[in-house]
């Protein structure tokens, strides 16, 4: 620790004392893994935006330590991208804590950083088997397993007896499509798999409504894939209806205005605007990136899981079993509301809704 000494009156005599600045309180270094680059590169920047706007708050507002993020691109789990950013973080930086995004990122790196006692916050991802990952692993994501049965009842009330189900090869969407077959059984009369970021499936589709199915579900991951697969049918004549769980509204809204009439999705909760944690963090989005979140349930749970683990920093130290002692019992308002976390680590109480698109909105 570097010192600063400064000579004062002591009783009328000078005498000289070390003065600690802010500068030399202990640093504590947190990893980051996101989907910086590929399909899901806009939620991998809202992440990196909402914790650089954490960042520059705790500069003013962290008692104990200083704060550094160091930022890795996990591609969603995709290719070795994740276990290599994942072993750099822990093995070279020493990060005392994670943040990490998609499900095929927290899955490829949950048992080195169970392994390690890293404790972890994931902020984007719904694969069912997070939350059996580890105890120093938490997560203010939703949970696909405990919000899929709202679409399933809607297919029930909706007669669905023949589902054709679409999906893009990815670690979330795999569990997605186990899922649902779990749940609708025989009711999938046809069933593609698509690789990663292909462009044109006219030819699945073709296959699928071969099957005369009577709705189509859309298991794509990202907002941008979900139209492209609902542009291609539309485009093939197939009037649906379509399904799916869409993890970027605004953007899906926006680039599939001309034919995403009648859409039904998955979705999230409304956060009410005027909730002063999600208000707040709005405001400053905005004042800092001239724009709002393009995905504003991400921005909220991001910053839920950063707080997290800045309040047991700063509450316990970085001692990885306080920490995550301290995490089971944490109980604190934040963007999403009231923020706790139940035995398997996943943030309580919030769960996805069913919405459908009705000149141009999600309602």
């Amino acid at each position: 620790m570097n010192y600063k000494f400064y000579k004062v009156l002591f009783f009328g005599f000078c005498i000289t004392v070390p003065l600690i600045s802010i500068a030399d309180k202990p640093n504590i270094k947190i990893g980051v893994i996101a989907p910086l680059t590929g399909g899901n590169a806009i939620a991998g920047e809202d992440i990196r935006r909402v914790i650089e706007l954490a960042k520059t708050r705790l500069e003013s507002t962290a008692k104990k330590h200083n704060y550094s993020f160091i930022f890795e691109d996990g591609q969603c789990g995709s290719g070795s991208a994740t276990i290599t950013a994942v072993k750099k973080l822990i093995d070279l930086d020493r990060v005392s804590g994670l943040i990490v995004g998609c499900s095929g990122e927290i899955l490829q790196a949950g048992p080195i950083v169970e392994r390690a006692k890293i404790p972890t916050v994931v902020v984007y991802a719904s694969h069912k088997d997070v939350r059996n990952l580890g105890q120093f692993i938490f997560r203010t994501w939703i949970d696909m397993e405990r919000s899929m049965d709202p679409m399933v009842k809607l297919l029930e009330q909706e007669q669905a007896q023949k589902v054709a189900l679409l999906t893009e090869e990815m670690p979330y969407t795999i569990g997605m499509k186990g899922l649902l077959s779990e749940k609708l059984g025989s009711r999938i009369a046809a069933a593609e798999d698509i690789p990663l970021d292909t462009t044109d499936i006219r030819q699945s589709l073709i296959k699928v409504r071969a099957k005369q199915p009577d709705a189509y579900y859309l298991n794509a991951g990202s907002a941008k894939s979900i139209a492209l697969y609902l542009k291609q049918a539309k485009e093939l004549g197939i009037k649906g209806p379509f399904y799916s769980y869409l993890p970027g509204e605004k953007e899906f809204l926006e680039i599939s205005a001309a034919y995403n009439e009648g859409f039904r999705t998955l979705s999230f909760p409304e956060i009410s605007a005027t909730d002063p944690v999600y208000a707040k963090l709005l405001e400053d989005y905005r004042t800092r990136y001239n724009e709002l979140p393009r995905y504003a349930f991400l921005a909220a749970a991001t910053h839920d899981g950063v707080q997290a683990l800045i309040d047991a920093f700063e509450t316990v130290g970085t001692n990885a079993d306080q920490v995550q002692g301290y995490l089971s019992s944490y109980k604190t308002q934040g963007a999403l509301g009231t923020v706790e976390f139940d035995e398997n680590g996943d943030v309580k109480n919030v769960t996805l809704v069913v919405k459908q698109v009705r000149s141009g909105r999600l309602e």
